[in-house]
This record gives C-alpha cells, sequence and structure tokens, in this order.
C-alpha cells in the first residue's frame, strides 16, 4: 500500500517504483453533417425559387389565362372543355401562389427586418393553397385520363353516362373535397405577436392550438398519401390502355387503307371522321397525362423517402434536405402547369383554330365550323 510519511518530511511522497494507473477517457465527438447545408440550401432558394420557379410561375400565368379564355370561348357544352377549363383554373391559381413562394423564400426578402416571419405568412397565404390548387389538377387530370380511357374501351356506354352536368359536378365535387380537407389547417393555425430574442424585438409569427395533430392528420394522409398514389396509379393504368388502342387504331387502318380503297358512303365518311377527331383527343389526353406522370413522380419518390426515413422533415436533423427535395418537385409542378397550352394547341383542332382568331391570325369563323375540325 502507498504511504507517505510526511513528520520526515519526506516532501517527495510519491514512490516512483511503484506506479499508478491514472484513467484515461476515450472520447468520441461525433459531428453532424448534413447532406444539404446552410449554404447550399442557400443558393437552392435563390436559384431554384427566387429565379427559376419565378419565371415558370409568370409564365404559367400567362399560359393559364390564355387557356381559360380559350375554352370559355369554345363554349362549355362539351365535357372535355369542362373539364380542361377546370384544370386551366387550377394551374392558374398553383402558379399565383407559387409566385408569392418566390417571394418569401427569396434569400434577399427574408434579410429584410420585416415585422413578420416571411415563412409564416407564406404556410397559410401560399403553401397550403398552393398544395390545394396542385392535387385539384392531379385528380381532374386523372379524372380526364379515366374517362377517355373508358369512353374508347367502352364507347356507346360511357358517352351516355359522361354528360356535361355530370362532369360539371365532379369537377366541383372535386375543388370543394380539396378545401374540406385544407381547412382544419386554418382551424388550428392562428398568428399572434411574439418576442424573438435573436432579433431583439417583437414579430408577427405563427402559432398552433393544442389540437393540431388530431386535427390534420386525416387530411395529410389523404392529400399527401392516399389521393396522389391513387391518381398516379389509376393515370398510369389508363394512359397504358390509351396507348395500346391508339396504336390498335393506326395499325387497323393502315391495313384497311393498304386493303380496300375508300367507300363513297357519307355515313362511312361520317364514321371516318368521328374516329378521327376521338384519335386527336385521345392523343391529347395521353399527352396530358405523360407530362403529369413525368413531373409528379419526383414528388410520390420524395414522399416515400420522408415516410422512410423520420430524419427527413420539418425541424429533423435533414430539415434542409426537406426544404431543396419541396422546391425541386415546386419547379416540376410548375413545368405540369405552364407547359399544357403547347399540347391543346398542337393537338386540338378546335383549341388551335381559337387561340389564332383570338390573336388575329386568322379570320373568324363560326362556331360549326371550329366542332367540325
Amino acid at each position: 500500500m502507498f504511504h507517505c510519511n510526511s513528520s520526515k518530511k519526506d516532501y517527495n511522497c510519491f514512490n516512483h517504483s511503484q506506479p499508478i494507473d491514472i484513467p484515461v477517457l476515450n472520447l468520441t465527438v461525433t459531428i453532424f453533417r448534413p447532406i444539404v447545408s446552410d449554404t447550399i440550401l442557400w443558393y437552392i432558394e435563390l436559384i431554384a425559387v427566387a429565379i427559376i420557379n419565378q419565371g415558370l410561375s409568370f409564365f404559367g400565368l400567362v399560359t393559364n389565362i390564355i387557356n381559360i379564355v380559350v375554352f370559355i370561348k369554345l363554349g362549355v357544352k362539351d365535357p372535355m372543355n369542362i373539364s380542361l377549363l377546370g384544370m386551366s383554373v387550377s394551374d392558374f391559381i398553383a402558379c399565383f401562389t407559387m409566385i408569392a413562394t418566390g417571394i418569401f423564400f427569396n434569400p434577399f426578402f427574408k434579410k429584410l427586418d420585416l415585422p413578420f416571419d416571411t415563412r409564416a405568412v407564406n404556410y397559410l397565404y401560399a403553401s397550403w393553397p398552393h398544395l390545394l390548387f396542385v392535387k385539384v389538377t392531379v385528380l381532374i387530370t386523372a379524372f380526364i385520363t379515366i374517362e377517355r380511357c373508358l369512353c374508347v374501351v367502352f364507347p356507346l356506354k360511357i358517352k351516355n353516362i359522361i354528360t356535361t352536368k355530370r362532369t360539371t359536378v365532379i369537377i366541383v365535387f372535386i375543388y370543394v373535397m380539396q378545401i374540406g380537407l385544407v381547412a382544419p389547417f386554418y382551424f388550428v393555425s392562428f398568428y399572434d405577436w411574439i418576442h424573438v430574442a435573436s432579433r431583439n424585438r417583437t414579430i408577427y409569427a405563427l402559432k398552433f392550438r393544442r389540437n393540431r395533430r388530431e386535427a390534420t392528420e386525416p387530411s395529410l394522409f389523404l392529400m399527401g398519401v392516399f389521393f396522389p398514389f391513387c391518381a398516379f396509379g389509376l393515370t398510369i393504368t389508363a394512359t397504358i390502355v390509351l396507348v395500346a388502342r391508339l396504336k390498335k387504331t393506326a395499325q387497323w387502318r393502315q391495313k384497311a387503307t393498304s386493303s380496300s380503297s375508300p367507300s363513297p358512303s357519307s355515313v362511312s365518311s361520317s364514321r371516318d371522321q368521328m374516329s378521327s377527331r376521338d384519335a386527336r383527343v385521345t392523343r391529347m389526353v395521353v399527352l396530358i397525362s405523360t407530362l403529369y406522370l413525368i413531373t409528379f413522380l419526383p414528388s410520390l419518390i420524395a414522399t416515400i423517402v420522408m415516410l422512410l426515413y423520420h430524419e427527413i422533415r420539418v425541424g429533423g436533423a435533414e430539415r434542409n434536405l426537406l426544404g431543396a427535395m419541396i422546391f425541386f418537385t415546386h419547379i416540376l409542378e410548375t413545368t405540369n402547369a405552364s407547359l399544357n397550352i403547347f399540347i391543346y394547341y398542337n393537338s386540338s383542332s378546335n383549341y388551335k383554330t381559337m387561340f389564332n382568331i383570338l390573336f388575329n391570325w386568322v379570320e373568324p369563323t363560326t362556331n360549326s365550323q371550329i366542332n367540325n375540325n
């Protein structure tokens, strides 16, 4: 046993011949580095949100105003025109709200010493309205594709079922249903003045009520998972059927043309005209659905990733990655909302004629002439 004899004034109290074990703590410090840093997110907000998406959103505003005017001029007697008009309205509002999001998330705008939280204001006045009308577009696209698929497979039965009145009811129902799903988020949210120590001032910020989770979970599931995945699955299935029917029709016409001469009968001519018109409408619907499938697939993949990895959420360790994913999907959503005008113009002779009349590129014509195209 080690002993120190201080009475003999032996101040060397450590016996060096006997080693002493001094415990050493091995501390391993792990520094977490997110996939997307704050600096990278800053540049993403500047380039993707404030520049690219803003430009697409302004372009989408113009194109959808033109679409709305053209479809109103064409009349609402055709169920397809009603559906496309309803989708143009939702695309227009989605682009409008995205412009607001681009302003609120602009890094230079957020640096201003404003008396309110820019993200909080965007949450209720731009973010949720944008999501609402994007989901309206998704459901209308699915409805248009399914309706056209049924018309091609069961032409005699479905054309008597899908009437103008019923189509209008369905489109209105889609709008009302989505508004009802978003409403709970407004019931549990409110703005109030709070003191921010880092800014040493009181600002207008967002607060939530205690029942927020219970009130919004059903809407989150339906809007974020159920309807998007169901609509995507139904749309891709109907699109495959339409493409197969178009190929089959093209092969049949090519075979009929090479094996027999055209009949002079007026009845036969009328039938050929109607089938040709149906084929043009079907091709247009296939292009609309294909554009939707391409631009919304990354959004579904992002949803799956967020469901599997809980770090990728608001307030999570990878919240910057979540922000980058959302900004990327916003660009694709705005692209889908902005480019339909090119599909309409190149696929629909009625749309093309009315478009040219509006811009005085051709002489005005009668409605009967337009409908016969």
